[in-house]
């Protein structure tokens, strides 16, 4: 149960997404102002999130979203909400590398078993980095990378009596922003935990779609 409780904190916080070129190309992305949906697979589990972004072209930009775990071979699954919170350095421009500081905080509901119901949060920091290349008049790669160091804390109740349990570890993840238009993009992306025993990485993939007068 430890492994497949840490596998929904290193879901809900391993798809840290933003926007693209001048805004937030650290994470590969559209416009400063966007609406993603992604859905991620691995570890006896798949997830489905939901996430609206803010932010100006350069500098801060900040996100809320949800997502929905649910869980192979169990009829169990997870509801939970994150928020996430970072800062563009550098980008600008083709080939101009962008860097951006990413926190991230998520609190998961679930899975329940029966009368024992358990709940998660968790917290994240890391860098993100990016950097765009053109590959035709109206299309850009944006290859991304990020290291993000992740705290989790598991509680269990069952019969009014509760414990709890905490983890660190790391996240390592990759992925290509494709630049399909100002206002799409998709970008497959895989997350490898490091230090998570028992875990293995995992795939998925992020459409964005770009809003407002800044896409």
């Amino acid at each position: 149960m430890r492994r497949m409780l840490s596998g929904v904190a290193a879901l809900m916080l391993g798809t840290a997404v933003g926007s693209t070129l001048d805004a937030q190309a650290c994470l590969g992305l559209n416009s400063p102002t966007n609406l993603q949906l992604s859905a991620e697979a691995g570890n006896s589990a798949k997830q489905f999130g939901l996430d609206l972004h803010f932010g100006k072209s350069t500098g801060v930009f900040f996100g809320v979203g949800g997502h929905y775990t649910d869980f192979d071979d169990t009829d169990a699954n997870a509801k939970g909400a994150t928020g996430t919170l970072g800062f563009q350095l550098g980008g600008g421009g083709e080939k101009r590398a962008a860097f951006c500081p990413i926190a991230q905080v998520g609190f998961s509901s679930g899975p329940d078993f029966g009368t024992i119901e358990t709940s998660n949060i968790a917290a994240a920091g890391g860098l993100s980095v990016g950097i765009p290349l053109a590959a035709g008049s109206d299309f850009t790669l944006i290859p991304t990378g990020s290291l993000s160091f992740v705290y989790d804390r598991i509680k269990v109740k069952s019969g009014g009596v509760s414990a709890t349990d905490s983890d660190g570890y790391g996240i390592l993840s990759g992925g290509v922003g494709f630049v399909v238009s100002p206002r799409f993009v998709l970008k497959p992306f895989v997350n490898v935990p490091i230090g998570l025993d028992g875990a293995d990485p995992t795939f998925g993939i992020v459409v964005s779609f770009g809003l407002g007068k800044g896409s």
